[in-house]
């Protein structure tokens, strides 16, 4: 009866284990979507969309901070880009996007 109690035990703790990890992945595995367009782009304008609150850094490949903001709508327009390759940094409630933005 011992080995029993100690069996179904083992096994709930397993299933609980299972759907405690199952959970956490969910949580730190969720990305906020971003799009952007055209990339590369050609005439120093790029479109951004994403979910509206998120907040977004553009960055230069050395680590400056071109621009800052949060996003008011879903899209936003970014011009009079200098040619480059940069990186923007979107975040909302935890969960972050990375992209690459090259202009020509």
């Amino acid at each position: 009866m011992l080995f029993m109690s100690a069996v179904l035990f083992a096994q709930e703790s397993e299933e609980n284990e299972i759907l405690r990890v199952a959970a956490l992945r969910q949580k730190f595995e969720r990305n906020i979507e971003v799009k952007v367009y055209p990339n590369p782009s050609t005439d120093n304008r790029v479109s951004i969309e994403a979910e509206p609150g998120a907040n977004y850094k553009l960055f230069t490949l050395s680590g400056e901070v071109v621009l800052s903001g949060v996003f008011e709508e879903q899209r936003i327009e970014l011009t009079e880009l200098f040619p480059g390759t940069y990186l923007l940094l979107t975040e909302k409630d935890g969960r972050i996007d990375r992209s690459k933005i090259v202009v020509l």
